[in-house]
């Protein structure tokens, strides 16, 4: 199965009251011998940091969105971004299944291809992509990255 994976990847970029920067990202890996639960972890992963970072904080420590950090010319803030990318082998390539909203459904079915090729018994959708076409994606946690 060429080595298929899910990452999880947070980027974290914060201000002092002084303008000054300081950025950290990290990532989650997951591999599984059945590449859905791979996917499912990922997702849950996912899930986990999206709620900690939008209800979990401490009020002092809460995170803006970039709008809020613009208003506030980019002193004395900390803003957040969340990638779930699914690489389908070594090369590096990735495709950003959550993440970059206009990306999202082409990664799909950039997705749902490979399963097709390499694993049986799974589900499809079909949505419709920014041309109006309609393009098969996973039916499994359809609804997380298309809400």
């Amino acid at each position: 199965m060429k080595n298929a994976k899910y990452i999880v990847r947070v980027f974290i970029l914060k201000f002092d009251e002084n303008g000054n920067s300081n950025s950290e990202d990290f990532e989650y890996t997951f591999e599984e011998p059945n590449l859905i639960d791979a996917r499912n972890k990922a997702i849950k992963k996912t899930k986990e940091l999206r709620s900690l970072f939008e209800d979990e904080m401490p009020e002092d420590s809460k995170f803006s969105s970039f709008l809020e950090a613009e208003l506030k010319g980019f002193r004395n803030f900390k803003s957040y971004s969340l990638e779930l990318a699914f690489q389908p082998d070594e090369d590096g390539w990735d495709y950003v299944l959550f993440g970059d909203d206009e990306l999202t459904i082409e990664a799909l079915e950039q997705e749902a291809y490979y399963y097709r090729d390499n694993i049986e018994n799974q589900q499809y959708d079909e949505v419709e992509n920014e041309d109006g076409e309609y393009v098969e994606i996973l039916e499994s946690n359809s609804d997380f990255f298309l809400n």
